[in-house]
Parts: structure tokens; C-alpha cells; sequence
């Protein structure tokens, strides 16, 4: 029972912090603090893109992002944006690989990962030998492109897949150029 009240107490914190990221875009009341944060300029967009890797802050990470694509240089806001979500990722990635050993086989346990598994499997079956290298590796990309919490891309790439930390930044770098220039680009149009 108390494993369930901290998942469901979870899954309310991060429901409070997208509506504090719509706040932050839309209420009069944070325009001081919003304000505040745009004189950070490029180092504020570094900043933002940090915590857009983590699920517990991209909502506000996200709010953040479309203010600068509004006031900034898309080009250098976006090399900025994706150079903090890549070192956020960095972080996650140097953490689940060398920390969480004996958590990725309590994660795998999970309904979840058995889902996923299967889905992986069912692929697996049905793929040349060739391709089945790169699935988990096509999987992560997706999940870190996309406005999903990086945290399970990360892990995935870090736990299941045969990767260096230079090859795991570079994917990381350009996975994250595509999110954070696309919200640049939509608060641009705002």
C-alpha cells in the first residue's frame, strides 16, 4: 500500500509542476519571476535544457524554452537549450550506468518493462539479425527526441545497449537539438 501512495503521490507532484509551467507561461502573478529568469539570457536557456532531461521539472523546463524562443536567437538559444539537456542526460546516463545495477533488474520486473520486453521480443522474432542491434537503440532515440521524460531513453541506452559515453553525448546532442528547437520555434510563433 505505501508503494502505491508514493506513485500516486508522484504522479500528482508532476501533474503540479505542468500546471505550474502553464502558470508560468500564462499568469500575471509570476511575471516578476519570469521576468527574472529571461536576464539569464543564453546561460538561463543552458539552464532550462538541464532540466528538461529530468520529468519532474520539464514541464517548467518546457514553459522556459518557449519564453526564450520568443526574446532569443533561435540558432544560438538552440545550441544553448541542447547543450544543457545533453549535459542533464550526461548525468542520467553516468548515473544509471555505473549506479543502478541492482535497481535495472528490480525495473525489469516491472508491468511495464515486461510489456515493453515483449513488444522488443515480438520485433526481435520478426527482424533480420542486423536490425535487432539497433531496435533498443531506435527505442531510446525516440523517448530522448521527444518531449517524454529522458529518464527511461537514458537508462535504456545506458543498461541495454553497448555505448560509450562519447557516442552516447553525440546521439544525446542532436536527439535533444530536435525537441529544444522545436519549442524554441513554437515560442518564437507566440
Amino acid at each position: 500500500m505505501q508503494k502505491q501512495a508514493k506513485k500516486i503521490l508522484k504522479i500528482i507532484v508532476w501533474i503540479l509542476t505542468w500546471i505550474f509551467a502553464y502558470f508560468l507561461l500564462r499568469h500575471r502573478l509570476l511575471g516578476t519571476l519570469r521576468g527574472s529568469i529571461m536576464t539569464l539570457s543564453y546561460f538561463g536557456t543552458f539552464i532550462a535544457g538541464f532540466f528538461f532531461s529530468y520529468s519532474f521539472t520539464a514541464g517548467p523546463a518546457a514553459a522556459l524554452l518557449l519564453l526564450f524562443g520568443h526574446e532569443q536567437s533561435l540558432l544560438f538559444a538552440g545550441l544553448a537549450g541542447a547543450c544543457g539537456a545533453m549535459a542533464g542526460d550526461l548525468v542520467i546516463f553516468k548515473f544509471t550506468r555505473f549506479s543502478f545495477k541492482k535497481d535495472s533488474e528490480e525495473i525489469s520486473k516491472t508491468k511495464t518493462f515486461k510489456f515493453l520486453d515483449k513488444v522488443a521480443r515480438f520485433f526481435y522474432k520478426e527482424s533480420p539479425t542486423a536490425f535487432k542491434k539497433y531496435v533498443l537503440v531506435l527505442f531510446a532515440s525516440l523517448i530522448i527526441a521527444s518531449p517524454l521524460p529522458n529518464e527511461v531513453g537514458v537508462a535504456v541506452m545506458s543498461t541495454s545497449v553497448n555505448i560509450t559515453t562519447k557516442q552516447f553525448v553525440a546521439i544525446s546532442l542532436v536527439l535533444n537539438a530536435i525537441g529544444v528547437y522545436l519549442l524554441l520555434f513554437i515560442g518564437k510563433q507566440l
